[in-house]
């Protein structure tokens, strides 16, 4: 069915004009919903409803009479074409086009509205949403700032509570702390009452163990004075001596025999050239000194027939001096590089302390000139013997300037020159007697034993890198023979050594130090040890 002319041209207008149909309705006083259907063509208007819709909408009136006229006479001509030309096809086919076209703008049109129907549609649905946003936005809005004054109440009423509440507690903690404070004052007062008391108690218990301590010490101090003496004594009646005064005496033999005799005969012309011939002798001598059998005899026999004729005991004691210097400068340049020259070196300076009256007492002063307190053995004090302060530490423990460069040697040479010394020191008291034993103890063979049992009873001489060297060359030289002389005590003190190389001296040191030279001295007891012991054989 093809739209009606005047539908189509008022739907258009309507259009145009941008009216709602509830508008149009109430201009003409029409129903909405029959606007829509004269404007959409399902009801056909009526010539007075079609001019009222054509002047609310603003058509012309003669515009509208105009087109329904000639819409009537188009069909009444198109009716009567239809009957006159229905038998001609080429006309039917125009006429079939004609009415396709219409139908074709009609369908345009209603599909322009449909469209602009959807857009307004749109435009009002998107007009609703901001105005439904904004309204909720108000209502929201609203409801906030009600919230807002809702909980600014209730948070000044939180502060409020809260700060009666700190009131409160300050004033409880004011009354609590006051309380503490006036129970603390009082229970400070008993305290420094009963401290009071208890320290009289304890400074008249204390006075009274301190006057018992005193009355006890003073007893033990005389105790120990008496037993000491009593020692003394008897050390003295029995000629037995302690370390420091071994040293002490050694020190005082050296300081006199420089001071009573050297610088004496230094200071006559006379005497000096007397014993520097003497001196030289003894050099070059000494300096021969071979392990022939008859040239050791030979020596002390020469020396013994200059001992007749040097005359005054200043000028011998001079000679002594430089006899002992001689065989000691000896032992260090031979048994430094060779260890088995101290062994001739021993015997000579054995023969010559047992022939020479007097020289024992040189002799060892000077060695410990040149060594320090091991021959002894014992740390040298902090002050000389007769308490001068040493210039330094290199002369009181025997460090030596060396000749060659004058710098002052090193610990690894210290030990290698001692070593060598005392070599020589204890093949003397390895070497058996041949006509009479020297009359001094210092170079008997007993003197081994003592020198080993002072040594492992000082912690301070173990944990020296030099003692450990020392006792390795003195066990190389007459360990096994001491063996032979003192049998199980001796394997004791082999044990005690053994356990002190395994173990340390105590409070985690170790026999000889840490030193490399140490730590080698250390392997090279157990080896001698175990070969005094014959283990492996």
């Amino acid at each position: 069915m093809a739209p009606d002319p005047q539908c189509s041209a008022l739907a258009a207008a309507m259009h145009k004009s941008g009216l709602s149909y509830a508008q149009i309705a109430a201009k003409i006083n029409k129903p909405e919903q029959h606007v829509i259907d004269v404007c959409t063509g399902t009801v056909k208007p009526t010539e007075a409803e079609f001019n009222a819709l054509a002047g609310a909408l603003g058509i012309k009136e003669s515009v509208t009479f105009s087109v329904a006229r000639a819409t009537k006479t188009a069909r009444k001509e198109a009716a009567e074409e239809k009957v006159v030309e229905v038998q001609d096809e080429r006309d039917t086919a125009l006429l079939a086009q004609v009415h396709a076209q219409q139908m074709a703008e009609v369908e345009a049109q209603l599909k322009n509205l449909t469209m602009q129907q959807a857009a307004e549609q749109a435009k009002f649905e998107q007009s609703w949403q901001v105005r439904e946003k904004s309204l909720w936005e108000r209502i929201e809005a609203g409801i906030k700032v009600e919230q807002d004054k809702e909980f600014a109440r209730l948070e000044a009423e939180r502060k409020v509570r809260e700060e009666e509440e700190r009131k409160r507690q300050e004033e409880q903690r004011k009354r609590d702390e006051a309380q503490k404070q006036k129970e603390e004052a009082e229970r400070q007062k008993k305290e420094a009452e009963e401290k009071q008391r208890q320290e009289a108690q304890q400074k008249k218990a204390a006075d009274e163990e301190q006057k018992r301590k005193e009355d006890q010490q003073r007893q033990a101090d005389e105790q120990a004075a008496q037993a000491k003496n009593e020692q003394a004594e008897q050390r003295k009646a029995l000629g037995e001596t302690t370390a420091m005064d071994d040293w002490r005496a050694a020190r005082e033999n050296l300081m006199r025999l420089k001071k009573e005799n050297t610088r004496v005969v230094k200071g006559n012309a006379q005497a000096k050239s007397t014993w520097g011939n003497l001196r030289r002798q003894v050099v070059r001598k000494i300096g021969q000194v071979t392990n022939d059998e008859s040239e050791i005899t030979r020596i002390p026999r020469n020396h013994r027939s200059r001992n007749s004729a040097s005359g005054s005991s200043i000028l011998l004691n001079a000679f002594y001096s430089s006899i002992a210097k001689a065989v000691l400068l000896q032992a260090e340049t031979e048994v430094t590089a060779e260890k088995a020259s101290a062994m001739p070196i021993a015997r000579v300076a054995h023969r010559l302390l047992a022939t020479l009256d007097g020289l024992a007492d040189v002799f060892f002063a000077k060695l410990v000139q040149r060594v320090g307190g091991w021959p002894v053995p014992a740390i040298p004090p902090k002050a000389d013997f007769d308490g001068r302060e040493w210039k330094d530490s290199h002369e009181r423990f025997g460090y030596r300037v060396s000749q060659d460069t004058g710098a002052m040697e090193t610990t690894p040479q210290h030990i290698e020159r001692v070593t060598g010394i005392m070599r020589v020191y204890f093949h003397i008291l390895a070497t058996p007697p041949r006509d009479k034993p020297i009359a001094s103890r210092f170079f008997q063979t007993p003197r081994y034993w003592v020198w080993f049992a002072r040594v492992l009873n000082s912690r301070s001489l173990l944990a020296s890198d030099v003692c450990i060297s020392l006792v390795h060359a003195a066990l190389e030289i007459f360990g096994a023979d001491a063996r032979k002389i003192w049998g199980k005590q001796w394997t004791k003190v082999l044990a005690l050594i053994y356990d002190l190389v395994n173990n340390g001296i105590g409070e985690g040191k170790p026999l000889g130090g840490t030193s490399p030279e140490g730590t080698a001295g250390r392997l090279r007891i157990k080896l001698e040890i175990d070969k005094i012991m014959g283990v492996g054989n």
